[in-house]
């Protein structure tokens, strides 16, 4: 007790509270801004804190973190594009409830189910940390495969009404996906000679082009047509009520659970946590034709996953030294700049450092909430600002981000490319998630099936000698089964 005693009066020193404030905030704003996102906002802040204390330098890192997985959802409410990849789910239900007139309540929904997510996964780091990451240990590349197997099943639920489109939607973005080189061999595929597409598509690339680009055109079309946007100038915070969030208790634990536990697994990642607890929060509504129309139930599963994977990546980071996505990767190096090296080791040398940095991660996400309260009035003025003049700004923004990510001009023609395939493919009634969807899993899921081929020779045999993989692959066969069961069981009463 004394040492969680020694970390709440560390954390809460001057110089590490306004470290914690100044990260959160530069998070917001930078996860705000489509196509950058956490990766960029922290490997921008990296260098600031080599002179700092080891806990106000992390601190500051982990502030930058919690902020850009929120603020992503800020402009995917607002401009129907994502901030950050994790946050291509929310727009789904965000961005109608903003056309509505309803924006605040919106971002309202957005910023206490942020907070929600990320203080579970926080309290899960704090005290289940060491035995979850004996546990993340048992996943290899089998186990990544039937997660990755459970993710795509989760098409029918992002299909809308034709599920034959779905799938085809599906299938371009796992054909998408696959350009560039092998990533087990390096053999060139799909790049029809051109040396640009040997580092193949960009995730940012293709998710900002088909969403930012169809909402972009669409704008332009009003404008000509000087139609409105069928959205109120009035604005306002409008916080959800105690009654509203006791009705979303249930929704709020599955999705905490799942973003804790698929951030735990080393190279899954916030985008995927996002399309799994959406699709899973339709499943189990009894109204899954409500999903997609501006409904809090949708926001509620988006971002609360994708905000819980925050602590969940740093439970294998600290306790193993195994860092599980693109940020945990920068975070890694941080610590080891600061003499902090993660691991078992680092709750025995560093024990005080270690124990400060859980509660500053809960202390972190408080002040997202708070920041992101406060902000909201000032965020829902985006609605009103003229078409003509956001238009551009969102294009430039949009290829800003993108070149300084790949620092490749081919990726902005894509860019391009992708904001007239994207509207051209939502004009024939195709929706635009299951392409997201297909294209997040797919390098992974490839990857993982032959990588377990080349482990069992080729065999099949991982399925019963992996319990589990057995477990996973069951669960995903009855995710399946369910909408045949429930049609069958209305058809009968």
């Amino acid at each position: 007790m004394e040492i969680y005693l020694d970390a709440i009066l560390t954390i809460f020193e001057w110089q590490n509270l306004i470290s914690i404030v100044t990260g959160v905030t530069i998070g917001i704003i930078i996860g705000a801004i489509p196509g950058l996102g956490a990766v960029t906002a922290i490997a921008a802040m990296l260098p600031i804190t080599f002179k700092l204390d080891p806990v106000t330098g992390i601190m500051l890192l982990l502030g930058v973190f919690c902020g850009a997985t929120y603020g992503g959802s800020i402009s995917a409410t607002l401009i129907h594009t994502p901030g950050t990849p994790s946050a291509a789910a929310t727009l789904f239900d965000a961005y109608p409830m903003a056309q509505k007139g309803v924006a605040g309540r919106a971002l309202g929904f957005g910023v206490i189910s942020s907070g929600i997510g990320g203080l579970f996964s926080a309290f899960v780091l704090l005290f289940l940390g060491p035995a979850v990451a004996k546990w993340a240990l048992k996943f290899g590349p089998p186990e990544l495969l039937a997660v990755c197997l459970f993710g795509l099943t989760m098409v029918a639920s992002i299909s809308g009404a034709s599920l034959l489109k779905g799938l085809m939607a599906a299938t371009l973005g796992l054909l998408f996906a696959s350009i560039g080189q092998d990533p087990l061999t390096g053999v060139e595929r799909f790049t029809l000679g051109n040396v640009d597409l040997l580092m193949g598509i960009g995730l940012v690339t293709i998710l900002v082009g088909i969403y930012a680009g169809s909402e972009i055109l669409r704008l332009t079309e009003l404008l000509k047509k000087e139609e409105g946007l069928g959205v109120t100038k009035k604005l306002s915070i409008e916080l959800p009520s105690f009654k509203e969030l006791r009705n979303q208790m249930r929704n709020f634990i599955w999705s905490a659970g799942i973003g804790t536990i698929v951030g735990i697994i080393p190279g899954v990642g916030a985008a995927i946590a996002s399309f799994i607890s959406y699709g899973e929060a339709k499943r189990r509504s009894k109204h899954p034709e409500d999903f997609g129309t501006g409904i809090p139930d949708g926001i509620v599963a988006s971002e609360t996953a994708n905000n819980a994977v925050t602590g969940g990546a740093l439970v294998p980071l600290l306790t193993l030294g195994i860092p599980g996505c693109p940020v945990a990767a920068i975070l890694l190096g941080a610590l080891i700049i600061q003499g902090l090296y993660p691991g078992p080791k680092l709750f025995v040398e560093h024990q005080h450092v270690a124990y400060s940095l859980f509660v500053g991660l809960i202390v972190a996400n408080i002040f997202m909430v708070g920041l992101g309260i406060m902000g909201i009035r000032f965020f829902s003025k985006v609605i009103i600002v003229p078409k003509a003049i956001l238009i551009p700004i969102i294009v430039i923004f949009c290829t800003v981000s993108i070149y300084s990510i790949y620092s490749s001009i081919f990726q902005i023609w894509l860019f391009f490319f992708f904001v007239m395939f994207g509207y051209l493919f939502q004009k024939f009634g195709f929706p635009l998630a299951p392409i997201a969807l297909g294209f997040v899993l797919g390098s992974l899921t490839e990857k993982s099936f032959r990588q377990t081929l080349i482990m069992f020779g080729g065999s099949f045999t991982f399925i019963h000698e992996r319990p589990l993989v057995s477990v996973l692959l069951i669960i995903t066969f009855l995710s399946l089964l369910r909408p045949l069961f429930l049609k069958w069981r209305k058809r009968n009463k």
